[in-house]
């Protein structure tokens, strides 16, 4: 299965996207890493019940995705996108240091 995000080429967003295209985000770090918040142009998201995922639905003309993320000191969370099949791309990845990501998705 493709995912629904792609490098933006252009630099003007950091992912492409389609309209209406749903999008699962998940977490993973060495050590046991977690989603503390999530929000979708400002719109706070829902949370999985083990807070590791979440899912949005890219709106027309784009959208803002910030990320908040709780990880331990000199850990690395990788950000995902789940691509379904067992497949996953790193969107970006965050730290104790920066745990707060924003990441553009243009539609």
């Amino acid at each position: 299965m493709a995912c629904n995000l792609r490098r933006d080429p252009t630099g003007s967003c950091d992912f492409l996207g389609t309209s209406g295209q749903t999008v699962r985000i998940t977490v993973k770090g060495l050590a046991p890493a977690v989603i503390f918040r999530a929000s979708l142009n400002g719109t706070m998201l829902a949370l999985s019940a083990d807070r590791i995922s979440t899912t949005l639905l890219i709106p027309a003309g784009g959208c803002a995705f910030v990320i908040q993320v709780t990880a331990a000191p000199g850990d690395r969370v990788d950000i995902l996108e789940d691509c379904g099949g067992g497949q996953s791309q790193v969107l970006a990845q965050a730290t104790a240091a920066d745990p707060i990501l924003g990441i553009t998705i243009c539609a």
